[in-house]
């Protein structure tokens, strides 16, 4: 049963996108009529339409004329940027194997993006990326430590020079951000970061993909080793 609430097309978002990812919606379920949801959640008919609408673009909907609106399978139709709103609804067992897959996820993309920076990268990308560990360097508490770290991913992913690549891992990094509390301490001390990415960018200067790689993903096993083990 829908429970009544006030709002606009956020709240008909809202609703939607929870009962679609709790599975109480489940994939082929038909989703009630725009005048039945207006009606139901106390909102305009127009609100209920922009909603479906926003569903439709991220593949949770799949709005059709004569058999009204549908709900699509979420691993066929879905994009990377519904992972924040499953994480949301996802019970605490299931949620360990669901950040255990964006781990696996952000190692695959992490060593294959310095793998094709190092390929790539132009000496603007060297100049940004020096620019960027001295800002860690002079980090001095947690809070820039990240936003330098942040900065250094977004150098290498922009000298892949690959739009599409970029676009994903942006992605991937929105769902950690939204979910920073995964990450609530670093396994390694500031120096140790500092020495990883002055290692990195001496074998990007040095068009080293293999060993770069190899260098990243021991890095982000031993993160990811960390975030797990604090879950």
């Amino acid at each position: 049963m829908i429970k009544r609430t006030t709002g606009s097309t956020a709240s008909v978002d809202r609703h939607l996108r929870r009962e679609i990812l709790s599975g109480r919606l489940r994939p082929g379920d038909r989703v009630p009529t725009e005048r039945e949801l207006a009606t139901a959640l106390g909102v305009s008919r127009a609100s209920v339409h922009h909603a479906i609408a926003a569903l439709a673009t991220q593949g949770l909907l799949a709005p059709r004329r004569r058999t009204g609106t549908i709900v699509n399978d979420l691993r066929e139709h879905g994009s990377l940027d519904v992972l924040r709103d499953v994480f949301a609804v996802t019970r605490p067992k299931e949620a360990t194997a669901l950040v255990a897959g964006v781990l696996e996820l952000r190692r695959l993309l992490g060593g294959e993006a310095v793998a094709i920076a190092c390929a790539r990268r132009t000496e603007g990308d060297l100049a940004a990326f020096a620019a960027a560990v001295e800002k860690l360097r002079r980090a001095s508490d947690r809070r820039a430590i990240v936003g330098a770290e942040a900065a250094l991913f977004a150098c290498i992913t922009t000298a892949t020079h690959n739009l599409a690549f970029a676009l994903t891992v942006s992605s991937l990094r929105r769902f950690w951000i939204a979910h920073a509390e995964l990450e609530k301490s670093s396994p390694f001390s500031h120096a140790e970061l500092v020495a990883h990415y002055e290692k990195l960018f001496g074998l990007l200067v040095a068009r080293r993909s293999e060993a770069a790689k190899k260098h990243t993903l021991a890095q982000l096993t031993i993160a990811d080793r960390h975030v797990l083990a604090s879950l």
